[in-house]
């Protein structure tokens, strides 16, 4: 088997800490970029932590921990954002600024980097109300941010020489790992509450991806994007459609025997752009030959059967827990 580098950045993460161990396992060496030191990373010999005060690690750095110059970088993988702040424009402003300096300046050559991959967010398509776009200040920067990063590298590494860019956009990941997300907060409410509550609207579409579809559908494209060409987006969806938020809630509630009387619904009418013109450009995974392997009743019914066994403080999301750390000492 040929040798494999990639590089991941947000390697602390959610999503890049399971992006991490599946690469490893798979026999690449990673280079898992992260700020804090005191953040739980992969243990694995093909794993090499590298702690920077920034996200945007340069060769120098690399270096230190015996980075190959010769083979250089085969896939880069960029999953750092600024999440605690989506509201704040310009915390937003100066991540998307950040990741272009970084990507047109000289480090994307001095790494030899063939690919590189955006984590982007459904997110970033913004939400009809009806009467225009969102008005909620998350979906404005934090979206705004992303799709102007999204438009702009593609448009410049596709008249520039520089490494393949492909646009991996998430819609909403669940799992095991996906404490106080969407829908395990909405299932740990059911499982610790017996009651199902969101402001969202039950016509608003969603569509769900289980985390282990979400890593192999992310390592699947980079493997089968066409080489001769320079950019490329794609949606990682988990039942390949959108469904409304009704019938997701209906089977959270079957699942964890929640009364029809307990389910409440918010009063927004919102619905995700799904099938607009952004389809005219943005693909599916599905094109390249990926599927989901989790159907999700299925996910469903194994995570509330993992939140059912788990104590009150254990459901809580990391975030929460340090927040408490802080409080407590």
């Amino acid at each position: 088997m040929s040798k494999k580098v990639a590089v991941v950045t947000g390697a602390s993460g959610y999503i890049g800490s399971m992006l991490c161990n599946e690469l490893v396992n798979r026999g690449w060496t990673v280079y898992g970029i992260y700020r804090n030191a005191e953040m739980s990373v992969p243990s694995h010999p093909n794993f090499i932590p590298v702690v920077c005060s920034f996200t945007y690690v340069t060769i120098n750095q690399l270096d230190k921990v015996g980075f190959d110059r010769e083979h250089g970088v085969d896939a880069f993988f960029h999953l750092a954002w600024e999440t605690k702040y989506r509201s704040h424009p310009m915390m937003q402003i100066n991540c998307a600024v950040g990741l272009l300096n970084y990507f047109m300046g000289d480090q994307m050559s001095k790494l030899k980097v063939k690919t590189f991959v955006f984590g982007s967010s459904f997110i970033r398509f913004g939400y009809d109300y009806g009467d225009g776009w969102a008005s909620d200040l998350e979906t404005v920067y934090y979206g705004g941010a992303k799709s102007f990063c999204a438009h702009t590298l593609k448009m410049y590494a596709a008249t520039n020489d520089a490494p393949r860019f492909i646009e991996a956009i998430f819609t909403n990941v669940y799992g095991p790992h996906s404490r106080g997300r969407f829908l395990d907060s909405v299932i740990s409410s059911a499982v610790d509450n017996k009651i199902i509550a969101t402001s969202s609207s039950c016509k608003q579409e969603y569509d769900f991806v289980h985390e282990t579809d979400a890593i192999d559908a992310l390592i699947h494209i980079v493997e089968r994007h066409p080489k001769d060409k320079a950019i490329g987006s794609y949606i990682i969806r988990g039942s390949e459609r959108g469904y409304i938020l009704k019938d997701y809630i209906k089977t959270v509630a079957f699942e964890a025997k929640i009364p029809v009387d307990n389910i409440f619904f918010g009063s927004k009418m919102v619905i995700d752009h799904l099938d607009t013109g952004y389809r005219d450009f943005v693909r599916d995974v599905t094109t390249l030959g990926w599927h989901p392997r989790v159907d999700f009743d299925e996910g469903v019914r194994e995570l509330i059967k993992l939140r059912k066994g788990e104590s009150w403080l254990q459901r809580i999301s990391t975030g929460v827990k340090r927040i408490l750390k802080g409080v407590i000492g």
